[in-house]
């Protein structure tokens, strides 16, 4: 599924920043992090005040991903922004969970709290009947 980890995290309530000592290798990686997600709070702070609605994301996209892209964008104004591939570092994922804990609180409010899992199905959908379309 396309929604991040921290999205989907923030989705259901829960808030991920990975700073269980057992998830961070040092103190140095753990202090990396913890300003990397103050970095993304901050960020996200600043997006909302400019009446900028995006969410932060990695992993690997699905084939569908440049629907759900657009979808997002024309019907709620909302960019997702992929920081990291399959394989993010503590930097990204630190700013994507501080970022998307400022962000996705909004979305929810402003959207409902399936909007981004909604539209991913939506797009799934799309993108299924446009392929298998095509092939016939």
């Amino acid at each position: 599924m396309l929604i991040s980890v921290f999205a989907r995290s923030a989705l259901v309530g829960l808030s991920l920043t990975l700073s269980a000592p057992d998830l961070l290798p040092s103190n140095e990686s753990r202090d990396y992090e913890a300003s990397a997600y103050i970095s993304g709070l901050k960020d996200g702070l600043r997006d909302l005040e400019r009446g900028t609605l995006a969410f932060e994301s990695f992993g690997w996209p699905p084939e569908s991903c440049l629907i759900y892209r657009r979808m997002l964008l024309d019907r709620y104004g909302i960019k997702e922004r992929r920081v990291a591939g399959c394989c993010p570092g503590w930097a990204e994922l630190g700013h994507a969970a501080g970022y998307n804990t400022v962000i996705i609180p909004e979305i929810i409010h402003r959207f409902g709290s399936d909007v981004l899992e909604r539209t991913a199905l939506d797009a799934d959908r799309v993108y299924e009947e446009t392929t298998f379309q095509a092939e016939d």
